[in-house]
């Protein structure tokens, strides 16, 4: 089996050894390419949202204390648990 690293720095390698042997892998060499970076975004992507669900949820007690309503601020929390849940479940699917 061969590391996604090694085949991300060598792809056209990696293709022409498997056609050497007699496999046209070009097509799926490609597609697990374009899955590791879609993989890749979807983490950096949900990080900074959970980045942001936690800089929120610190500033919910200052609010609070303010008397402000805080109802938008948990609408906006449960959107972006939404969010982090939906690109969870992406990243499963690709992993």
């Amino acid at each position: 089996m061969l590391d996604i690293k090694y085949i991300k720095e060598n792809a056209e390698y990696v293709k022409q050894r498997l056609i050497d042997k007699g496999r046209d892998c070009n097509a799926e060499i490609d597609e697990i390419l374009a899955l590791d970076t879609k993989r890749r975004e979807l983490i950096a992507s949900t990080e900074s949202m959970k980045a942001e669900q936690n800089k929120v949820s610190k500033s919910i007690p200052a609010l609070k204390k303010a008397g402000q309503d805080t109802a938008p601020v948990f609408a906006q929390m449960k959107e972006l648990s939404d969010k982090v849940k939906a690109a969870g479940e992406e990243l499963k699917a690709i992993e």
